[in-house]
């Protein structure tokens, strides 16, 4: 992925930092954070227009290597997960 590694990109997820990453011209808005259930993951489509399913990704768990899990081996990076998508991809932009 141009711009971060595997570890630090890892970081971002268990951190719940909002990270843009982008994948074959198309924008994914990474966020999480902590709710009473747990910790929430959540993938969207960053253009998705009003009539689209924008959550592409989400998960709440009261485990956060599990939402971890579950969004590395999630395929939503055009039918792949994260690890298969990951050297034609770009973080584009991270907020902490």
């Amino acid at each position: 992925m141009k711009h971060t590694t595997w570890p630090e990109l890892l970081d971002h997820f268990y951190h719940g930092d909002e990270i843009m990453i982008s994948y074959h011209n198309k924008n994914y808005f990474v966020q999480g954070y902590t709710v009473d259930e747990g910790f929430y993951l959540e993938v969207s489509d960053w253009h998705a227009r009003d009539d689209e399913e924008w959550i592409l990704f989400s998960i709440t768990s009261n485990n956060d290597q599990e939402a971890v899990d579950k969004l590395i081996n999630a395929k939503i990076f055009d039918g792949k997960n994260i690890r298969q998508a990951f050297d034609e991809a770009e973080l584009v932009e991270a907020f902490y």
